[in-house]
């Protein structure tokens, strides 16, 4: 029979490895049916943590949108600033959780329009 100890150690050993499987995992590849819609008015557009990222906050809004890479792809923050600052804007932004954020405050951005035009999109 096993001992109370290794059935502890066990126990924290299967929870940790489910919860690093849970915390990697992979953020699904964009599409209409894994996005979520939001719309606000932009406060600020800044570059992110990584090298390349793009951070967009909305007004009212405590969420943080990002643009994995989005200088690599071809924006500018600059340029977003002067099309978006203080414009309505509609996001899609992937459903996705993980532990590493469990309230979602930062969300993968998918799509974004302004005025009904497209100014970025991953779909």
């Amino acid at each position: 029979m096993i001992s109370r100890k290794k059935s502890v150690l066990l126990i924290v050993a299967i929870s940790f490895a489910a919860f690093l499987l849970m915390a990697l995992k992979p953020l699904p590849r964009p599409t209409l049916n894994n996005c979520r819609k939001q719309t606000g008015v932009v406060s600020t557009i800044e570059s992110g943590d990584g090298k390349a990222d793009i951070v967009i906050t909305l007004q009212g809004d405590d969420h943080y949108y990002y643009i994995n890479r989005g200088q690599e792809r071809g924006l500018s923050i600059p340029c977003l600033i002067t099309k978006l600052k203080n414009r309505e804007i509609e996001v899609l932004t992937v459903k996705h959780w993980t532990p590493l954020d469990p309230s979602s405050n930062t969300r993968h951005v998918a799509r974004i329009a302004c005025e009904g035009a497209e100014v970025y999109s991953e779909l």
